[in-house]
């Protein structure tokens, strides 16, 4: 059975599965692809409208499937 904690994400307490805890980016396609730079701003529209929702919503989203995703040569 999953065990869960609480912690201050970004100034907000949020709640996470202990297990999955701080393991987006290494779940995400997001940071695996082309059309994605996060230091000089997104290029992928998909990208940016999740990033809006998951600021709004205090969440954590990674991304499993994308449509658009061009792996990083």
């Amino acid at each position: 059975m999953a065990t869960y904690s609480q912690y201050n994400h970004h100034g907000t307490e949020v709640w996470a599965e202990d297990t999955l805890k701080g393991k987006h980016r290494s779940h995400c396609l997001c940071f695996n692809c082309d059309n994605f730079n996060p230091t000089t701003g997104s290029k992928c529209p998909i990208a940016a409208e999740l990033y809006q929702f998951s600021v709004r919503h205090n969440t954590v989203n990674p991304v499993y499937e994308c449509p658009i995703f061009k792996e990083k040569t």
